[in-house]
Formats: C-alpha cells, sequence, structure tokens
C-alpha cells in the first residue's frame, strides 16, 4: 500500500469539503447558494467550475433550511412539569386559568401514581446509530447556532457520497490525520480555537462516525469545541450591550460596566486603574484562581495594543516601583469594543496558556473565561 490516499481520492474529499462549507454558510445566511451574490469570491468562482453539484448543494441547503424552521417552531411551544392533558392547555400550549380545582386533583393523583413501585425493565443498548445523530446534532447545533438536519448517512445515493465507507479499507485513518492537520488545524498543530472548531464542524459531517462514536476524539475535540462555542456567545452579547453609538456612551459604559456586574467591575475607584490592578488585586480568586490571573496579564501584558505594555510605577511618594499596564482599564474596554479581532486573540492566548501551564479541565477553564467575559 502506498504512503498517502491517491490523488483523486483526496479530491474527492477536498470537494465534499467544499461543498460541505458552501451549503452550512448559505444555512447560517439564509441565502440561496445558487445565488452567487451570497458566496465568498473563492466559492463563488468554484462553483461556476463545478456546476454538476448544483442540484445537490440546493437540495441539502433546502432540507437543512427547512429543518432549521422546524426546530424555530418547536423551541416556542411552552414546557411543562408535568404532562397535562389537553383539556387544561390552551391552544398555545399554555395552562388554562379554569378548572384549576380539577388540574389540582389530576396533578395529586398524578404524583400518587410516580410514587407506585414499578419492574424496572432492563435498559435496551442504545442503538449505535440514535447516538451518532444524537452527537451531531448537539455539535452541530452548538458550533453554528443553527439547528442542521442530519443526513442519513447510510443512505448513499450518487449525489451524496459516503466517505467513511467508500474509502478503501486501511485508508481511513490516513485520512483523518491529513485532513485534521491541512484543513481543520492548518499545519499549526491541533489546537483548538473557535475558527478550528467551524472547519472542525464540516470535518465531522464527512466522517462522524470518528467525531461522535469514537470516545477518544469525541472528548479531545468534539465536546470541547461546542464548549468553546458557548464562550463565543459570551463575546457576541458583550458586543450587543456595548453602545458606541458615541465614545461618551462607550466611555460610560467602560466605567460602570453591564447590569448585574460584580462589584470589582461595577464600582471602579479611579479612571486611571489599569486592568493589572483590576485583575490582579480586585477579582476575587473564587471566580478566577491566581494562576489563571498571571497567565491572563502575562497575556495582555504581551498585547500592546489592549495594555499598552508592562511598566514600573510607583505606589504614593514613597513606595516601591511595582508592574503596571501603561493604559488604564477604559481604554482597554474601548480597544476590546473596537478590535473585535484583538478579543478573541486575548481569549483565545488565555485559553492555551490555562490548557498547558494548568490542570484544569476544558469546562473549567471554559467557565473562568466566560465568568471574566460576562463582567466586562
Amino acid at each position: 500500500m502506498s504512503s498517502s490516499p491517491p490523488s483523486q481520492e483526496m479530491d474527492k474529499v477536498s470537494q465534499m469539503i467544499r461543498l460541505s462549507k458552501i451549503i452550512n454558510n448559505s444555512v447560517e445566511t439564509g441565502r440561496n447558494p445558487l445565488d452567487t451574490a451570497g458566496l465568498d469570491t473563492s466559492d463563488e468562482e468554484w462553483l461556476s467550475e463545478n456546476q454538476q453539484f448544483s442540484d445537490y448543494i440546493f437540495d441539502e441547503w433546502k432540507s437543512k433550511m427547512s429543518s432549521k424552521k422546524e426546530n424555530k417552531t418547536l423551541k416556542k411551544s411552552t414546557a411543562h412539569t408535568y404532562p397535562y392533558p389537553e383539556e387544561f392547555l390552551k391552544k398555545d400550549g399554555k395552562l388554562k386559568a379554569s378548572n384549576k380545582k380539577k388540574r389540582l386533583l389530576w396533578l395529586k393523583q398524578y404524583k400518587l401514581d410516580q410514587l407506585k413501585p414499578s419492574v424496572e425493565k432492563e435498559p435496551e443498548p442504545e442503538p449505535e446509530q440514535s447516538r451518532l445523530d444524537q452527537g451531531q446534532l448537539d455539535f452541530l447545533s452548538g458550533i453554528s447556532d443553527q439547528e442542521l438536519q442530519i443526513s442519513d448517512i447510510e443512505g448513499i445515493t450518487l449525489n451524496k457520497p459516503n466517505f467513511e465507507r467508500d474509502l478503501p479499507i486501511g485508508l481511513n485513518e490516513h485520512f483523518n490525520d491529513q485532513l485534521l492537520d491541512e484543513y481543520v488545524f492548518d499545519n499549526k498543530g491541533r489546537m483548538l480555537t473557535h475558527e478550528t472548531c467551524i472547519k472542525l464542524r464540516n470535518y465531522c459531517e464527512l466522517f462522524p462516525r470518528k467525531c461522535y462514536l469514537e470516545k477518544e476524539f469525541l472528548e479531545k475535540y468534539t465536546r470541547i469545541c461546542k464548549l468553546i462555542a458557548k464562550t463565543s456567545l459570551y463575546i457576541d452579547a458583550f458586543y450587543k450591550r456595548v453602545d458606541d453609538s458615541n465614545m461618551t456612551s462607550l466611555i460610560k459604559y467602560a466605567e460602570s460596566g453591564p447590569s448585574g456586574a460584580q462589584v470589582w467591575r461595577s464600582k471602579l475607584r479611579s479612571t486611571n486603574t489599569t486592568a493589572y490592578t483590576i485583575i490582579k488585586d480586585r477579582i476575587p480568586s473564587s471566580q478566577m484562581p491566581n494562576v489563571s490571573k498571571e497567565i491572563l496579564i502575562n497575556v495582555l501584558g504581551n498585547m500592546r495594543e489592549l495594555s499598552g505594555g508592562v511598566v514600573k510605577k510607583r505606589i504614593g511618594l514613597w513606595g516601591d516601583e511595582v508592574p503596571q499596564f501603561r493604559e488604564n482599564w477604559r481604554m482597554f474596554i474601548v480597544m476590546l469594543k473596537k478590535r473585535p479581532d484583538l478579543f478573541k486573540e486575548f481569549v483565545q492566548r488565555w485559553r492555551e496558556g490555562m490548557a498547558t501551564q494548568t490542570t484544569r479541565k476544558p469546562k473549567q477553564i471554559e467557565e473562568i473565561i466566560r465568568r471574566f467575559i460576562k463582567n466586562l
């Protein structure tokens, strides 16, 4: 067997990655993928040279958009703690104000029935396809914030190839490693970021069994990407709540913070206070462990656009010189608002630092990051 997959197989995989990217981007924007005005220039050029995939792209996009609408409708339905019969519910699913006495009698009987001993059945093993489908749904919806339809990975047609099945035996692992390194991680080491997680989503649509059924891969990549995706929502919320219509309102927010912020954020004693002082001395260690503080200070200190760099400042008239950031907290918040790229960069550097310099698990790391962002 040759050391690398045949070029035609690699071309086949590259085509499917491009198709998946075009379809997913079109689902997220809601634009018809065949309307080239909504495509990236490179995708538009590729599609014009590969018209044979037009029907497949449109059918997949239409199917996923339909599923997206259905899921939105389901989300609007009202959920109740108990499975009330329809006679107690309105058309919109809410409880009726009438028949309250009868409803309480039903609820009392329902609770009594739940307390009755029952013979526990041996749980049936969960089918592989069911676990696979649920894993796909959880991961895809987490990364893209869209409820995407799960393709039937067994139903192979001419327009919907299944690479896990069609590749020659023994080539799957080689493909997996090569695609992960070259496409998902750009040959920069397997460090997960929001951008690589979006690429991993496309990869997982081609190799779902590896992503959702292989325990090591699931723990190492798929589930961590879902955590990172949730943290990205906190960053998005920062930009939604910060009013930058004029500099005055932005500076006012920088000084007062968001509604319900922690004391360390909402009560700044001086506008000249720096992020160095706030992180090191004012944020409780219960919210941010000391080692996480040190890593964050080091990250920001090396990002001069956010901190102005580290300088020595004297405390009081006769005090010792201590390290400080050149820029104050107010300018730190202003720069985060003006430069989303710097926001994402410092979060990723901080994440990588905690992953390599502490023993904390990915979930704990993301929770520390989210607590900080929530109060910015």
